[in-house]
């Protein structure tokens, strides 16, 4: 990144890769369907403390030359990003989340462990009809927000072995486990979602900026699937339903 941007989203303005325009409304995601089937009880998943590492969250292994600053970070750094989440007020107070996963790369410096998650989570992810794809649940207490950033998807392109232009064919599916509850919401770009329902399956392109919050009085739970786009995979499909026992 150039020194010339005190920021990552200063940036990704400068490339112009969407509008960025807050007045502008535009549909920035993709509905793809429904799991009409999914069913989801949060005794199925192990106690587990909330990661140690909140959205918010900085490695020392991100820190270049003992100077942390935008300029001496690559666009794609996790860093990159929470310093702009950072700079907008969040901190590890309000950041915070639980996550279970089924893949954790080689070069990710935490000490958390991949999950044996229930056989389901495993099901929808091979349903996605995605390469090198893999699934993670999410638990959201009140009270906590996942801020304005965009991924980059490090684990399934490693996986992969992916080149940068393929990079953006690479797709997350967030699927809500439950009904939408107040104060739950999902910003894409200009798009905000909320009275969802369980087992909805919404994605949006590679590079899109998007946000979580639970500003509720229950816990929000969601799946989210990553992977490599196929010509199978659901959001190329002209179906809106589907049944996870056939």
């Amino acid at each position: 990144m150039s020194k010339d941007y005190e920021s990552l989203l200063e940036y990704k303005k400068s490339t112009k890769d969407w509008h960025y325009n807050p007045s502008v409304p535009s549909i920035d995601y993709q509905y793809v369907g429904r799991f009409v089937d999914l069913t989801f009880d949060e005794n199925e998943l192990p106690e587990k403390e909330p990661s140690k590492t909140s959205a918010s969250y900085i490695w020392p292994e991100d820190i270049k030359n003992g100077t942390l600053i935008p300029s001496q970070l690559s666009p794609n750094s996790l860093a990159a990003s929470k310093l702009d989440i950072k700079r907008w007020g969040y901190h590890e107070g309000n950041t915070a989340h639980t996550q279970y996963i089924e893949f954790k790369q080689d070069d990710d410096p935490s000490d958390e462990k991949p999950d044996d998650l229930p056989q389901k989570f495993y099901d929808i992810r091979d349903f996605c009809n995605m390469d090198y794809s893999m699934v993670a649940v999410l638990k959201q207490e009140p009270g906590n927000f996942t801020g304005w950033h965009f991924d980059t998807y490090h684990s399934v392109a490693t996986k992969g072995n992916l080149t940068e232009e393929q990079k953006k064919d690479i797709k997350r599916y967030w699927i809500p486990l439950e009904d939408w509850h107040w104060g739950h919401f999902i910003q894409v770009g200009n798009s905000v979602l909320t009275h969802w329902k369980a087992g909805e399956i919404y994605t949006w392109n590679y590079g899109m900026y998007h946000l979580g919050a639970n500003a509720g009085i229950k816990t929000r739970w969601s799946c989210q699937v990553t992977g490599y786009s196929t010509e199978e995979s659901l959001h190329n499909l002209n179906e809106f339903e589907f049944k996870l026992r056939g």
